[in-house]
């Protein structure tokens, strides 16, 4: 299924509006899940979601104990006016996506 039909096009939540968002959101209405066998790159799936009309609010490197992650924040508007709102985390020369959606 074309998951693109669920989500609103031109759905794009501003960067204040994310984060408070974000904030407000119990952990306990946090999904948490890990994608494996991915063999993009942080722009290669940023373009592919983008297409699908979830649209990238923020990007950035952490350096964590010597790994280098790539965090992509991401906001979807469904068919029902609801929002999602995602935190992807990537790892170079890892092939798994960890995800967590509120």
């Amino acid at each position: 299924m074309d998951s693109s039909r669920e989500l609103k096009f031109s759905s794009l939540l501003d960067r204040k509006v994310f984060l408070g968002s974000w904030k407000e959101i119990p952990a306990g209405n946090e999904f948490q899940s890990t994608i494996s066998n991915v063999s993009l790159t942080t722009d290669q799936a940023e373009a592919k979601l983008n297409a699908s009309n979830i649209f990238t609010i923020a990007k950035r490197s952490v350096d964590s104990g010597g790994v280098n992650q790539e965090l992509m924040y991401m906001s979807a508007k469904l068919i029902n006016n609801i929002w999602l709102l995602a935190e992807l985390k990537m790892v170079a020369g890892s092939s798994t996506v960890a995800v967590g959606i509120s």
